[in-house]
């Protein structure tokens, strides 16, 4: 994305010196002054064949917003270099509602101010889905406090579907720390099934209102009807910043039966000082490949400093794990399965796992767990734990099973990141 923060119009934008084309230039929607909860663009329903290009949607005062748009059993209908804000002061629950709707498009876009604060205190996105299918968001900067995007709820009637999401960054601004009280996390999936998450950057989470996990994917049942579903989901070549905990899947033990196949490979985290990976109760056919995750240090003060902590609700509840070729920091507690670290509590509990060639950083003294390297400092390692980088000389340089570095290939980082 390129920022050109010189051409801003912040008395349209309200300061928000971060937007990436000029106000100037584009023509804007206003809601209804005078209606609390007036959206900007209602489509009619059913409608297609939209296309935004170059619009400022804002509200002139400040009454709380729903939606800026609200799309609802439409389909074709694409948002290109927009800009989507609501005024500093002002709360807004999310830009972009789609719902029960296909073959929608996002890109190059700028979306900012997405929060509530009390009474409400609800939870804020940029971008929220509701059924549908055919998703595709890109190059996007994508500001909320609550889950910066989520495709899916428990209220969803239907999956997500076919969701590709690539090159965004998702941003909380630090200044809504400790104003903002509901914040949760940079990425959610509740309902949606393939998924394709590549080359996007999520930038600064934190505590209490969740276990601060920059990556949550859900899985759930009610018996009213309502589920949570993950399946299908590659998350590949994406960088998260500045978050207390990396990433949880938490089937919610009322599932049916927690997220499947779902793969992350080659990511990287950098400033995440409690948790790296959770894997909670339920799901099966995790692949975890190629990850750098640093330092998980306890640098914050909170806890559980603990690299991987998997809890399988009962024998064989999370089959086919995959874990190979990570770097994972540790300070406390490295591979941590219901009580146990050693290879005779993975055996029972992940009999069929495949461990190979990784890398806790940070922890010494454990027991021994095949397929797991314990090194008791970044400077065994041979790291950075700054930029996620191994140093000349590191042990874990071409060391992995597959011959290659163990953790990031950030030739293949960069290169999705950029699209060069």
């Amino acid at each position: 994305m390129d920022l050109h923060p010189e051409r801003l119009d912040e008395s349209a934008s309200g300061g928000d010196t971060r937007a990436t084309v000029s106000c100037r230039a584009m023509f804007r929607i206003l809601s209804s002054g005078a209606i609390n909860d007036a959206r900007c663009i209602t489509m009619p329903s059913p409608t297609s064949g939209w296309r935004f290009i170059g619009m400022e949607l804002a509200n002139p005062n400040d009454n709380f917003t729903y939606a800026m748009v609200e799309v609802v059993r439409s389909s074709r209908i694409s948002f290109e270099r927009c800009y989507m804000h609501a005024r500093p002061g002002q709360f807004m629950r999310r830009a972009l509602y789609f719902l029960l709707s296909d073959d929608l498009q996002v890109w190059d876009s700028y979306i900012s101010e997405c929060k509530e604060g009390p009474p409400t205190d609800s939870d804020t996105q940029t971008i929220f889905t509701r059924g549908g299918s055919r998703i595709h968001i890109e190059n996007c900067e994508l500001q909320a406090a609550g889950e910066n995007i989520m495709f899916g709820d428990q209220g969803s009637s239907l999956p997500t579907n076919d969701v590709t999401f690539k090159r965004n960054h998702c941003y909380k601004p630090l200044a809504w720390r400790g104003v903002i009280k509901n914040v949760k996390n940079l990425f959610e999936i509740k309902f949606a099934w393939r998924t394709l998450a590549e080359g996007n950057i999520f930038e600064n989470n934190w505590l209490p209102t969740q276990p601060g996990d920059a990556i949550v994917l859900n899985n759930s049942w009610q018996p009213e009807g309502f589920y949570c579903d993950t399946r299908d989901l590659m998350f590949r070549h994406n960088t998260i910043i500045n978050s207390p905990a990396f990433l949880a899947i938490a089937d919610q033990d009322n599932g049916t039966g927690g997220p499947i196949r779902c793969a992350f490979v080659n990511n990287l985290g950098l400033q995440i000082p409690n948790r790296g990976l959770k894997f909670l109760h339920r799901c099966s056919d995790i692949w975890i490949e190629h990850n750098t995750v640093v330092p998980v240090d306890a640098s914050s003060g909170g806890s559980p400093f603990v690299a991987v902590l998997l809890a399988p609700k009962a024998v064989g509840k999370m089959p086919n794990f995959t874990f190979r070729h990570n770097i994972i920091g540790g300070a406390t507690y490295g591979m941590f399965c219901n009580g146990g670290s050693d290879t005779a509590t993975y055996d029972r509990w992940l009999p069929d796992r495949t461990f190979q060639t990784n890398a806790i950083v940070g922890i010494s003294g454990q027991p021994g767990l095949a397929g797991v390297q314990y090194l008791a400092s970044p400077a065994a390692a041979g790291i950075d734990v700054a930029t996620g980088r191994l140093k000349p000389g590191s042990p874990l340089i071409r060391a992995g099973s597959d011959g290659k570095d163990v953790g990031v290939d950030f030739v293949q980082l960069i290169a999705a990141q950029t699209g060069k």
